[in-house]
């Protein structure tokens, strides 16, 4: 017998064949007027981004001109839609270049400026005040006196000192002239000797040291001199460079001599000025020499 089917047994149906179902069914045909509609928006957005894109193309091409005369030069055109000319590059793109180098055109100038005026030029100046403050302490300068006993010449490379203790002799500053370190590995012995000889100066008040060989030693045999003649005071002559170190050694020399004057007068030298001594080679090399004799003499005890 045919199992009958109960009414009110409810239908199990699964989700493949409600799939079957609906694949099976046939599609539902769009009508024509929603077919044009379709169409008319389609249409509708495509006329809308080619109304933008003239409107943008137009306001670009109204910018180009002043762009092109900022930068001095003309954009080559390239054929484009509806036979306009653009520009190679967009004028946004040359007013990025146009600030860009500006700005740093502005900023390196700028950065030139300030270099100079707030790093060179006081670093110029330290380094001149440094210059001249060290040349100036090597070369001390006392007022002059008229009633030394003697002048004691400290011989240098050239004859300049020489001839600025006989000068001051002929003015009378002193009594008597001394020259020191005359000893035979001085090879200006022979033309100091001759031009001291030439002056005239009574042999009674001349006095030539040939023994001291060193610049210290120059001081230290001067003392047994001046202690022999009574000196109680004296005017120092040396070379301008070598001033600093000649008045140390000789106040060395003489602390030991109570109420003991010593006058500083410096001889000039035609290669070393105080304030320019290193705008040359050997200005700059004696007076880094006497820098380092100086602190050689005072870590020696000279002074």
């Amino acid at each position: 017998m045919t199992e009958q089917q109960n009414p009110n047994k409810p239908l199990i149906v699964n989700d493949a064949t409600v799939d079957e179902e609906k694949s099976q069914a046939p599609a539902t045909p769009k009508t024509f007027d929603a077919i044009r509609g379709e169409l008319l928006e389609k249409r509708n957005a495509i006329d809308l981004e080619a109304v933008q894109a003239e409107s943008t193309q137009d306001k670009l091409k109204s910018l180009l001109p002043d762009f092109q005369a900022q930068l001095g030069a003309e954009a080559e055109p390239i054929a484009g839609s509806q036979g306009r000319a653009t520009p190679k590059a967009t004028p946004v793109e040359y007013r990025r270049k146009f600030d860009f180098g500006k700005v740093t055109f502005s900023r390196s100038l700028k950065g030139f400026f300030k270099l100079i005026f707030l790093r060179l030029i006081p670093l110029c100046g330290i380094l001149w005040l440094l210059a001249a403050g060290t040349a100036y302490v090597l070369a001390p300068t006392d007022e002059a006196v008229s009633n030394a006993d003697a002048i004691i010449v400290v011989p240098g490379t050239t004859l300049a000192s020489v001839e600025k203790g006989l000068a001051l002799y002929k003015e009378n500053k002193a009594m008597f002239i001394m020259v020191v370190g005359l000893n035979d590995k001085n090879p200006l012995k022979a033309s100091i000797t001759d031009l001291v000889n030439k002056q005239g100066i009574p042999s009674e008040k001349l006095i030539l040291e040939t023994t001291s060989a060193e610049p210290h030693e120059n001081a230290i045999y001067a003392e047994k001199i001046a202690e022999t003649r009574k000196f109680t005071s004296i005017i120092l002559v040396a070379p301008s460079y070598h001033q600093r170190y000649a008045y140390l050694s000789f106040n060395g020399a003489f602390r030991l001599h109570q109420d003991f004057s010593i006058t500083n007068d410096p001889a000039p030298e035609t290669f070393w000025d105080w304030k320019l001594w290193w705008a040359n080679g050997e200005g700059r090399a004696v007076t880094f020499a006497e820098v380092m004799s100086i602190v050689d003499g005072w870590r020696m005890g000279y002074f």
